[in-house]
């Protein structure tokens, strides 16, 4: 005879072990719109604990792969390992990075959708996970930089849902806070996720054009392109998402340049990598080319960064993004930095 209340105990103590047990019995990989659904239900049910586990185990699932010898860098143990050509396997690697990432997007999205505060450490800490580099003395250089391709898809979704619903707690912990150790060092991730340098080299003619498989697109247009079928759930609009990922893109540049570049005064010469907002906008006479303005007309053309930029300056000091530690919480540095970036741009356009 066993005792009512031992009993009790017993059933209550064998279910939780049940409960644990199963918790940790998960599909994978799990599919884009199962993660992001799990991903919803723990943030609507305030369960942390499972959210917790479920970006835990995504970010050592991808992880496990792309540390494994099948992303191997070294050219001579390329050639070894495989037939293809290096178009052929850089084609490959780029497509299988992307569906390997996507559920973690899923995941990561959500969270920067529906909430601005508990699950920003846990976007940090999978960032930081997630960008790993392998050792090399032998290697070509475009499977060396593509390694950064994964972190800069997640970074930029991620950003991109943070920034359109104003949630910067969640944008700084994508890109403010995530650093990775290189050569002896830690570094700021945000330095790294530049698009030309990740698709350096031969990498450049691999990125597969949907509407001309015989013409390639350019790493810009891949990116804004790929950016917008990860966040679509959550921006469906597509020139509402071409005006946000254009303002992300420049206020990358910003936290570029006020990270960089402590001393703004006159005498420091400042650079920047080129994005999509300055190509399409500004560089190489686009405008003029396009539309037969002069220098001068130029600032009357929409650009949707300076229309941003003046709300956030008549803001000042109010602004949540400087809330959040942006520009050292400073309207006059966020200013700063805008003005010294405009020269930039403007003097690298003569």
């Amino acid at each position: 005879m066993v005792p009512i209340d031992s009993a009790d105990h017993f059933f209550s103590e064998l279910w939780e072990n049940v409960e644990a047990l199963q918790s940790h019995i998960r599909p994978h990989p799990l599919t884009t719109v199962t993660a992001r659904e799990r991903a919803k239900r723990y943030i609507d049910e305030d369960k942390f604990v499972k959210l917790f586990d479920l970006v835990h185990d995504e970010v050592e699932r991808v992880f496990a792969i792309l540390s494994s010898d099948r992303y191997e860098i070294d050219s001579r143990k390329l050639k070894a390992k495989t037939s293809d050509t290096p178009a052929e396997s850089l084609k490959q690697r780029i497509v299988d990075f992307e569906e390997l990432i996507n559920p973690l997007i899923g995941v990561l999205g959500t969270c920067a959708y529906f909430d601005d505060g508990k699950s920003s450490k846990l976007i940090t800490r999978a960032l930081d996970r997630l960008l790993y580099l392998r050792p090399f003395s032998s290697s070509e250089h475009q499977y060396l930089y593509l390694q950064y391709l994964p972190e800069l898809l997640v970074t930029y979704s991620v950003g991109i849902i943070a920034l359109e619903n104003e949630h910067y707690h969640t944008l700084a912990s994508a890109l403010l806070h995530p650093k990775y150790f290189e050569n002896g060092e830690w570094k700021r991730t945000l330095f790294s996720l530049d698009v030309d340098r990740v698709f350096r080299g031969g990498a450049r003619s691999c990125l597969i054009n949907p509407d001309n498989q015989d013409k390639p697109l350019s790493p810009d247009d891949y990116i804004h392109i790929k950016i917008f079928s990860n966040v679509q759930p959550y921006i469906p609009d597509l020139n509402r998402y071409t005006d946000v990922y254009d303002i992300f893109e420049y206020l990358c540049s910003l936290i570029y340049v006020d990270l960089k570049y402590p001393d703004l005064s006159e005498n420091t010469v400042i650079s920047c990598p080129i994005r999509r907002y300055d190509r399409y906008y500004n560089g190489y006479g686009w405008i003029s080319m396009r539309t037969g303005l002069t220098e001068a007309e130029e600032d009357g053309v929409r650009m949707p960064f300076n229309e941003f930029v003046s709300n956030a300056t008549a803001l000042g000091d109010d602004w949540g993004l400087l809330k959040a530690g942006f520009f050292s919480g400073s309207s006059k540095r966020f200013v700063e930095c805008h003005t010294r970036l405009q020269a930039y741009l403007k003097n690298r356009r003569r």
